[in-house]
């Protein structure tokens, strides 16, 4: 049940994101800057939670490098990358159902380990999630899809991730420690590539340089959170 109710706040992040898009008229370069801030916050929480923990547990036999290329190449599968531009004008929401699940695993990562880093990641998983779903709900609002739509849309992918994170604690928690070093590892390959093909490219469009400043910014807010958990 907590792990469940993590993910329904980390997922409330979406249904945010989506409100303030049709509710809010921020500039274009405020958006890039808070998609970069939001990126490198998560980045830096997979790097230093999810893959550090993945390690541990894994026992350094190679696992975790293997598990996250498999993630990335899964993800890149699952959401269609390389079709034509027609078939990719709606990635971004699609990135975001195919990463919802795995940034539920990340979530349960942290609850898992040992360090208790739970409130960095969850905290960096909710200033992704903003940003996410501010951009994907422009895109799906060129679509043509209706605001009640797009708010059923976002509260429907806010309650998969607490069932995932729910689900993925019942069975992570049981499972040998190579099994949820490998699981781990998967979910944090599949979301450092949504990630980087997704919000850091989106961010440098939207904002120029200055989202490297606020990747680096976010990057560090959640690296030192880490250090003094």
């Amino acid at each position: 049940m907590s792990a469940g109710g993590w993910g329904l706040v980390a997922g409330s992040a979406l249904v945010i994101g989506g409100v303030a898009r049709q509710r809010l008229d921020l500039s274009t370069r405020t958006i890039g800057l808070l998609t970069g801030f939001g990126a490198g916050a998560l980045i830096a929480a997979v790097a230093y939670e999810l893959v550090d923990e993945a390690g541990r547990l894994s026992g350094g036999n190679g696992l975790v490098g293997l598990g996250l290329i498999v993630g990335s190449i899964l993800y890149l599968f699952a959401t269609g990358y390389g079709g034509s531009t027609e078939e990719a004008i709606d990635v971004s929401f699609r990135s975001l159902l195919v990463t919802v699940v795995p940034e539920a695993i990340i979530i349960v990562g942290s609850l898992l380990s040992e360090h208790h880093f739970g409130p960095a990641v969850i905290m960096a998983v909710v200033v992704c999630g903003i940003p996410e779903a501010f951009v994907a709900t422009g895109r799906l609002i060129d679509l043509g899809l209706s605001p009640r739509t797009i708010d059923l849309q976002w509260a429907g992918l806010a309650l998969l991730c607490g069932i995932s994170a729910a689900i993925a604690y019942a069975v992570l928690s049981r499972a040998q420690e190579h099994t949820v070093a490998i699981v781990l590892a998967l979910a944090g390959g599949a979301v450092l590539t949504e990630l980087t093909t997704e919000l850091v490219p989106e961010a440098r469009n939207l904002a120029g340089p200055l989202a490297g400043t606020a990747a680096v910014i976010g990057f560090a807010i959640v690296f030192g959170l880490v250090e003094v958990a």
